[in-house]
């Protein structure tokens, strides 16, 4: 397809995209109506308590177009596509470059430009200087706000000759769609990192979705020897940032108080037991799962390929073994967890594909394979509260019930909140066409009185960025479990009243 063409097809379709993006927010796609061609929305409220496991439904086979084009050791990092005007677009690396293929089916890709010698010409590469000296690959590409523009995360490397790479991550940019890509500087760095030439160390193998107003970007970070485990780490930047250097904060500690350049992170995927089998937590494939309404993953560990499920991207279930690597000379790495007919590496459904690198450790090219993948409801049932949460309360209408302030909570159902020192405030506005949730800061020292009786739910332990991480699932699960136009949400510490404002359902 001609450039003017993708071009086209993206100004009449992005803004849909981009739309159906910013929904994609704490772990439910609002709205219920099909997106211009995209599956339907998954449900506005989640279960605290599910169950499902995902199995491998079909035989091994061979991936994507590689060796006869000249790519070699498909895939080195997560695939990303995106599907415009009944093409798929697909950036995948091999060797030390990144390539895009296009196609109308994954089945009939083939690379968007060759070289005299039918060759693949890379859309990205190494430099020979800087962070991405000897290699860059994208992990993660991702739609910009204007016509044909795209933001490309990208793995990146400076190897030593004799052994050990130091690895960052980067941020490009593209006005066409994909073919070429402007390089914006490095934009997550690892937290401890080991002497060059030491080891393996830095940060690195990005893979990214949006989360309401931001890029969350998932990474490994490897520290030095005698540091914690590498396992998989996640920033974010606000999506009007362009992810630009200095606009990433990493996650530490249960807040994002942390900056992407050297910056301290706590590992929100970690291995799974025993870590002297698997070793270690990489090379993550993040979506939103239309099917269970939450964020699914795959990672790679030393003895196979897991997966695992989080309602908000940051709390996320031990994982668990959908392939085993088999021997070590047919070590198994580099999963992608993809649904063609959703559109977008971000989102997948109740069918898709686990591509994979096969043959790591040889000491010739990996190839890429596949195996088609299924949600199968009803099995391994697992919980996704949060460690030592308080139980959910239920207020009975009229009464006093004073709420654990060392958590957030979340109540549904018109409230007043009284506070210790005799001060009132009446919350609740008698619309049945509006919710309202409330949300309580640490130390708030108040009492919610439910006239109509109300239910409230713990959300996290209480710090200073819970208030941001209030999930627009819970307005809707828990504010609106009747229906409601919009849901007005409150928060309270112990000075009274310190936020008010009107989400739109």
């Amino acid at each position: 397809m001609a450039a003017d063409g993708v071009r086209g097809a993206i100004l009449r379709r992005w803004p849909v995209w981009l739309l159906g993006a910013l929904l994609i927010i704490g772990g439910a796609v609002l709205g219920t109506a099909q997106r211009d061609g995209l599956p339907p929305a998954a449900p506005a409220t989640a279960a605290e308590t599910y169950s499902y496991s995902l199995a491998l439904s079909g035989p091994e086979e061979d991936g994507l177009p590689g060796g006869e084009f000249g790519m070699r050791s498909l895939p080195d990092g997560h695939i990303s596509f995106l599907s415009a005007n009944g093409q798929y677009h697909v950036w995948v690396t091999g060797g030390t470059h990144a390539y895009l293929l296009r196609g109308a089916s994954f089945d009939s890709l083939r690379p968007h430009r060759t070289d005299a010698r039918g060759g693949a010409v890379p859309v990205l590469g190494p430099t020979g200087e800087g962070i991405d000296r000897d290699y860059a690959g994208f992990g993660a590409v991702l739609p910009g706000l204007g016509e044909g523009e795209l933001y490309g995360i990208y793995h990146a490397e400076q190897q030593c000759p004799r052994g050990g790479t130091t690895a960052a991550i980067g941020m490009a940019y593209s006005r066409d769609f994909g073919e070429t890509w402007e390089r914006r500087g490095t934009i997550i760095t690892g937290r401890n990192l080991a002497p060059p030439c030491a080891k393996f160390t830095g940060a690195g193998e990005p893979s990214a979705i949006v989360v309401g107003d931001y890029i969350y970007l998932y990474y490994v970070d490897w520290g030095t020897a005698s540091g914690p485990p590498d396992e998989v780490h996640v920033a974010r930047a606000r999506i009007s940032s362009g992810g630009l250097p200095g606009t990433w904060q990493k996650y530490y500690r249960g807040a994002w108080s942390q900056p992407g350049l050297g910056g301290q992170s706590t590992a929100v995927i970690a291995r799974a037991a025993p870590g002297a089998t698997t070793v270690y937590a990489a090379n993550p494939s993040v979506s939103f799962n239309t099917v269970l309404g939450r964020y699914l993953a795959t990672v790679e560990s030393r003895d196979g390929i897991y997966y695992t499920a989080s309602e908000d991207g940051v709390r996320w279930e031990t994982p668990r073994m959908l392939l085993s690597t088999g021997e070590r000379p047919q070590r198994i790495g580099y999963p992608t967890l993809l649904s063609p007919m959703s559109g977008w590496h971000a989102v997948t459904a109740g069918d898709g594909y686990l591509y994979y690198a096969k043959g790591i450790g040889q000491g010739q090219a990996h190839r890429i394979m596949r195996r088609a993948v299924r949600i199968v409801p009803g099995a391994g049932a697992q919980s996704l509260a949060f460690p030592g949460a308080p139980a959910d309360q239920t207020l009975v209408a009229g009464q006093e019930h004073a709420l654990d302030t060392r958590w957030s909570w979340v109540c549904s159902g018109d409230v007043d909140v009284r506070f210790a020192d005799g001060r009132h405030e009446r919350l609740f506005d008698s619309d049945g066409e509006t919710g309202l949730v409330v949300m309580l800061d640490e130390d708030s020292g108040v009492f919610v009185v439910a006239p109509y009786g109300a239910h409230c739910h713990a959300t996290e332990p209480a710090t200073e960025a819970a208030a941001t991480n209030l999930k627009v699932a819970d307005l809707l699960a828990r504010g609106c479990a009747h229906g409601c136009r919009r849901v007005l949400v409150i928060r309270i510490d112990r000075f009274g009243v310190t936020e008010r404002r009107w989400e739109p359902v």
